[in-house]
């Protein structure tokens, strides 16, 4: 009999994607996410899964974020495999359904989208409820009355109808949960890469009506006609996933390197691990026990997400300690020496357009379903109007204290790290000041007025979408919002060792930055807008969206995210205190208070305090 590919004996584990579901080949039973949905299992999930029966070959468990991803990459492959070859497909699902006993069959309610069934109808509308984690709608998805629902291997439970649609090379079945990944941000990095950035050079020289000429194209081979909304079903062509060809020998230049003798050869060699601990050294000390502190090695070598690709184009000879301290200098919001007077009013200007309202005004001019695609920006298509109804778009911010801090932060590092990539934005925005001072006697009254033409232009959001939109300078390199995140990442007293922040900060500071990409967005396009006809507009925000999807800055950032979650998750109960001396937020154990907010309760408290006594 056919299996679906079972791990390597080199896989640290035993859990196997199928053409629908996945089981634990050691186990010899499913490994499922909720119910009896063939949605793959979140890495909460898999962790469970691995604790409770010891299914891995390693001292300890798998690094589960990374077999969910694995997961997935496995089933879509499958899949693409039964869409170019339905014989490869049926032979497939017989291993997982075979004919005989070892498959049996009932009737019941079910779910078309993500394979849910239920005999009893309470069981099955509750499905669709607030607490539904998959995408379904009971509108759409569900089956209008009992149909069949095969039982077969591992006891992987699926509706006939599916299982007749994969042998036609139709699969609707979601890879993982899309509401709780679109709401934490952190589905990017594994999107299907199919859409083509905005051409980050026009976004940089762009005048102040930014981007005028539309993003480009969308390449796609399988560019048919959408299936209806009622069977949501994802079809793939044969043509999509066979003219890809992939180059599998060794560039000439790199052949060169690999048979140069050691003397010769190049000290900075991918697999050269000994350079990164070098690069990272300073955060260390090697006195250091325990392992949650955050000067202990294995600490900081959790933050190489984030690090690595920085570290792979630092030169040799490059003091590392100098140059983290330096990176994260550049993202301080005190005045250093060679800023530009104009970096104050820039930044001014972009704290007005947060706090004056004028970014949630702009916000609330956006339609619901361009927001519903900014908010669900990781998904392959725009959102439906029940999705809409839920609410589930991007909406006002609020707080916006820590939008403005995040905004000070991000200008100031990128006027003095990249300033190339914001010239025209600083030339418009010096034009409007200059003209500014010739209409009044005073600086103070002219960099005001500056200020407030400044919102009305395309500067702030382009320097932050040039900044969002910017490619590497080579192949999976790092770009300026890489070496942004790097840098708010790290502290660096003046006295005593750099060390990283630690989890909660980080991601915090990261889902803020995410939310300040959000709201340029919506200013963007509201500016767009003007003097365009709508279905110009339209077509605009549409092909704008779609290019936001795979964007390697947005990438960046939901890494950072969920790696400042796991640190978190793995911080013991009594943690040292820290303090961000630059924005004043205090840490203690996971729990973050920013300075706006200690600065204000402590004095209450005291003040509440000292009235109660008196009064007794």
């Amino acid at each position: 009999m056919e299996m679906d590919t079972a791990p390597s004996d080199s896989s640290p584990h035993h859990v196997v994607a199928g053409i629908f579901g996945v089981y634990c080949s050691k186990c010899n039973k499913k490994v499922k996410l909720k119910g009896n949905s063939l949605v793959i299992p979140d890495e909460k999930t898999l962790r469970r899964h691995f604790e409770k029966n010891k299914c891995y070959t390693g001292a300890k468990p798998p690094n589960c974020y990374e077999v969910e991803r694995e997961l997935i990459r496995s089933q879509k492959a499958l899949r693409a495999a039964a869409v170019a070859d339905n014989e490869l497909g049926k032979r497939k699902i017989n291993a997982l359904f075979p004919s005989g006993r070892q498959t049996t069959t009932h009737r019941a309610h079910a779910c078309l989208k993500c394979g849910y069934s239920a005999k009893d109808k309470r069981d099955f509308n509750y499905h669709f409820g607030k607490k539904n984690q998959f995408g379904c709608s009971q509108t759409f998805d569900a089956s209008p009355e009992k149909i069949i629902v095969c039982v077969g291997r591992y006891d992987i439970t699926c509706p006939k109808q599916m299982l007749d649609d994969a042998a036609r090379g139709i699969f609707g079945t979601p890879n993982s949960t899309p509401n709780k990944r679109m709401k934490t941000t952190t589905n990017f990095a594994i999107a299907p890469s199919d859409s083509s950035a905005i051409n980050t050079t026009a976004v940089a020289a762009a005048p102040t009506n930014l981007m005028s000429t539309p993003p480009t194209e969308r390449e796609n081979n399988n560019a048919s006609t959408p299936p209806p909304p009622q069977h949501r079903r994802l079809t793939l062509t044969a043509a999509a996933t066979s003219n890809f060809q992939p180059t599998l020998t060794t560039p000439t230049a790199f052949m060169h390197h690999a048979k140069a003798s050691s003397d010769t050869s190049p000290h900075n060699g991918i697999n050269d691990k000994a350079r990164i601990d070098q690069k990272l050294l300073c955060f260390v000390d090697p006195s250091s026990t325990n392992k949650k502190d955050s000067c202990n090695k294995d600490f900081v070598d959790r933050h190489l997400y984030l690090v690595t690709k920085v570290i792979d184009v630092m030169p040799d000879n490059q003091d590392a300690e100098l140059y983290w301290r330096d990176l994260a200098l550049k993202s301080s919001t005190s005045s250093l020496p060679g800023d530009d007077t104009i970096l104050k009013v820039i930044h001014q200007a972009g704290s007005l357009w947060l706090t004056s309202q004028n970014a949630n005004n702009d916000v609330a001019r956006i339609s619901s379903g361009h927001r519903g695609r900014l908010f669900q920006v990781s998904a392959p298509d725009a959102p439906d109007a029940e999705t809409l109804v839920k609410g589930s778009t991007f909406v006002h911010s609020q707080n916006v204290d820590s939008l403005v801090t995040e905004w000070n932060h991000f200008i100031h590092f990128i006027f003095r790290f990249n300033p190339q990539l914001i010239a025209k934005q600083i030339k418009e925005a010096e034009d409007i000041y200059h003209s500014q001072m010739n209409h009044h006697d005073k600086e103070k009254d002219a960099k005001l007025e500056t200020e407030r033409k400044i919102i009305d232009t395309n500067i702030i959001f382009g320097m932050i979408l040039a900044a969002t939109f910017e490619k590497p300078s080579h192949g999976n390199g790092p770009n300026s919002m890489d070496y942004f995140l790097v840098a708010r990442s790290i502290n660096a007293p003046h006295r005593g060792r750099p060390n990283f922040k630690k989890g909660g900060s980080i991601s915090s500071d990261s889902r803020v930055l995410l939310k300040l990409i959000r709201h340029s967005v919506c200013s963007h396009l509201v500016r767009k807008s003007r003097g365009m006809a709508d279905d110009a507009f339209s077509l605009y925000a549409g092909k704008l969206l779609d290019g936001m999807q795979n964007l390697r800055s947005i990438q960046s950032i939901c890494a950072a995210i969920r790696m400042g979650k796991e640190l978190t998750k793995e911080r013991p109960k009594t943690t040292s205190k820290d303090v961000d001396f630059d924005t004043g937020e205090v840490m203690v154990n996971q729990i973050s208070v920013k300075k706006d907010v200690w600065s204000i309760a402590i004095p209450t408290t005291i003040v509440t305090g000292n009235k109660a006594v008196a009064v007794r």
